[in-house]
């Protein structure tokens, strides 16, 4: 049998009249992917570079008395709230820096396809601002910042580099508050004066996992019964949220 070689085999395929060179054309190729990875690190060092001028103007801004009338208004015409208690004091920086106005339909009632004028902010960048918050807590200043992004590596989970690094470690530093969803005093009676739809032997309770003092069960409906087949599993959170809203469905009270 013959041995037929690579340039070979492109010339069976190729086609008819104009020959294909196989090889040079996978070497094309492949060669594109260089270039796209090229482009790629360079779309992350201009991340880098745009991060690092947002830290500038914070250096030159945050908590400077000769600017904060001025970032104040900013702040008003944009519709910008100024950061609350626990919450990133640089996302306003962030959210002007990424965004401009742009003339959008208005939602007002009476309003519909009317334009407005509004401040779109760039959703895109907003993770940024923990970015610009861990350069200023690690004291990295905005000449410096684009190369120690690049090149960050955190002592403690060596495989986090780069920013999505840094913002693991902003995480870490500032954990966010666990949601706790309560009844508030007026909820708590009405819900407790509720006559319910009926009763079930106290004795299922050892099966379920009470949530501040409520179940959320799976029931399956049977043709000529309801079949309790256990708890649902919810978080202590979804079984508050579902009281709420079985609540505002309408419990039949006791007052009823």
């Amino acid at each position: 049998m013959t041995n037929t070689n690579v340039s070979e085999s492109a010339l069976l395929l190729a086609v008819e009249g104009s020959p294909l060179d196989l090889e040079a054309e996978v070497a094309r190729i492949n060669g594109l992917a260089a270039e796209v990875k090229e482009a790629e690190e360079e779309g992350h060092r201009r991340t880098y570079r745009r991060i690092a001028a947002m830290l500038g103007f914070v250096e030159q801004v945050h908590n400077k008395p000769l600017y904060a009338e001025a970032w104040s208004k900013m702040l008003v015409e944009r519709k910008i709230p100024k950061p609350g208690k626990g919450t990133n004091e640089f996302n306003q920086y962030v959210t002007v820096l990424g965004g401009s106005f742009a003339d959008v339909p208005s939602k007002k009632k009476g309003e519909e396809g009317k334009l407005v004028t509004r401040w779109l902010r760039d959703r895109s960048c907003e993770k940024y601002s923990k970015i610009v918050r861990w350069c200023v807590e690690n004291d990295v200043k905005s000449d410096e910042a684009a190369d120690r992004i690049e090149n960050f590596v955190s002592d403690q989970f060596p495989e986090e580099t780069a920013m999505l690094g840094i913002e693991e470690a902003d995480k870490r530093a500032h954990p966010s508050t666990p949601r706790v969803s309560k009844l508030n005093s007026a909820e708590e009676e009405a819900v407790r004066e509720t006559e319910g739809l009926g009763e079930l032997p106290v004795e299922l309770g050892s099966h379920l996992k009470p949530q501040r003092g409520y179940s959320v069960l799976i029931v399956r409906h049977d043709v000529d019964r309801l079949v309790v087949l256990g708890d649902a599993g919810f978080s202590a959170n979804q079984v508050i949220d579902a009281v709420k809203r079985g609540k505002k469905g309408g419990f039949t009270t006791k007052a009823a």
